[in-house]
């Protein structure tokens, strides 16, 4: 705004020539009041500019500073010498292995050294040391060669890969070979032990020989005395000896099998026909209710389901070939409900019917199955009820 004193807007004053009434100071109060009103406007959107450019140059700086903060802190935290992989591997001894590391900022800090720890988040108990061969921060390969591995070699994918000093690397080759000698020691130690084991088992027989030398001379003076009084009447000759061993034996042998045929006489045999002077029992197997039911000819004759539940089929039983010629009973009762059928399986042949009889549904009664093997297909069978 150009300056305006001076100008008809706003004239000088002139000693006694300019009037000072009114007319004059209202027209410089006016132009004061209209410029400081323009100057106060362009402060107004002075400071609006200002607090718009502090807003948006405070937005970029947390665009572009925060993340740098952020790394910051996460080297403060030593980020730069851990990072995870979810790289499915087995550890190996000797083996080369190419780790990727997970993306994001761990990727992008790590500095890998020269021997590296992998161990897995779940357990410390399974890691592995290895030296490292090449790192591309880019893509996130890690390529390690395996020095060292310990507990559950994997495959595993949650792995925890840090930094490792050298002198830890050559502390736990020192201690491996720490370990090999005391196992070498405590080997010799126990061959030492088995040796002296060994001496004192000797000596404790040489002694034993030695008393059994002295009873042995004892024994030999013993029998030289004795041959001194022999007196060979006093003794068999060697047909004598035969002969009244062989009374001896041929007795012992007729008691014996007489008390041998006594016993057998008394017991059931496979091979001949024999009569049965008292009743015969067989025990009966208790087989489970079932929309299947399946017996096993070969663990007995007698069968029975004491509480039939279902609406099931008498199945072709297991062992039918090997029991040819067998024959028994099934005993099935219903329950206290009743009402449930039994159907035959295609093994099962009715005695003088084409179609397979029902067996009895009321509630708590007995249907009895008389069976006989007939062969390896067939079955047959007649069936009756004997009530509750």
């Amino acid at each position: 705004m150009p300056m305006e004193f001076g100008s008809p807007n706003l004239p000088k004053m002139v000693d006694g020539k300019t009037n000072l009434d009114e007319k004059y100071f209202n027209l410089i109060h006016g132009r004061v009041d209209q410029r400081l009103a323009a100057l106060e406007e362009l402060r107004i959107s002075w400071e609006s500019a200002t607090d718009t450019l502090t807003r948006q140059g405070l937005a970029r700086i947390d665009e572009v500073l925060a993340p740098a903060f952020q790394k910051i802190e996460d080297v403060l935290e030593l980020g730069f010498m851990t990072a995870s992989s979810s790289t499915s591997h087995t550890l190996v001894l000797n083996d080369e292995l190419v780790f990727i590391v997970d993306e994001g900022a761990r990727r992008e800090l790590f500095q890998p050294t020269a021997f590296l720890a992998i161990t897995r988040v779940a357990t410390i108990a399974d890691y592995a040391l290895a030296r490292l061969l090449s790192y591309n921060s880019t893509t996130g390969a890690l390529t390690v060669e395996i020095i060292s591995v310990a507990g559950n070699p994997g495959p595993h994918t949650d792995w925890e890969i840090g930094g490792l000093a050298a002198a830890t690397v050559a502390q736990q080759a020192i201690l491996g070979t720490v370990q090999t000698l005391a196992g070498q020691v405590t080997s010799d130690k126990a061959t030492v032990a088995a040796d002296k084991a060994t001496t004192v088992t000797a000596k404790d027989t040489a002694v034993a020989a030695a008393v059994l030398a002295d009873a042995s001379k004892v024994a030999a003076a013993a029998s030289a005395a004795a041959a001194a009084t022999f007196n060979p009447a006093n003794f068999y000759t060697t047909g004598q000896a035969d002969s009244a061993i062989s009374t001896a034996v041929g007795a012992e042998a007729t008691a014996r099998t007489s008390a041998i045929s006594t016993a057998v006489a008394g017991m059931a045999k496979t091979s001949v026909a024999q009569q049965f002077t008292k009743p015969q029992r067989s025990a009966v197997t208790s087989v489970a209710s079932a929309t299947t039911i399946t017996i096993d000819l070969a663990a007995n004759n007698d069968f029975e389901v004491t509480a039939y539940a279902h609406t099931g089929t008498l199945a072709n039983p297991t062992n039918q070939a090997t029991q040819i010629g067998q024959k028994g009973s099934i005993a099935i009762t219903q329950d206290g409900s009743g009402g449930h059928p039994l159907a035959f399986a295609s093994n099962w042949k009715p005695f003088g019917q084409s179609t397979a009889p029902s067996i009895n549904t009321t509630a708590g009664v007995t249907s009895v199955i008389d069976y006989h093997v007939i062969s390896a297909t067939v079955i047959r069978y007649t069936l009756r009820a004997i009530g509750a």
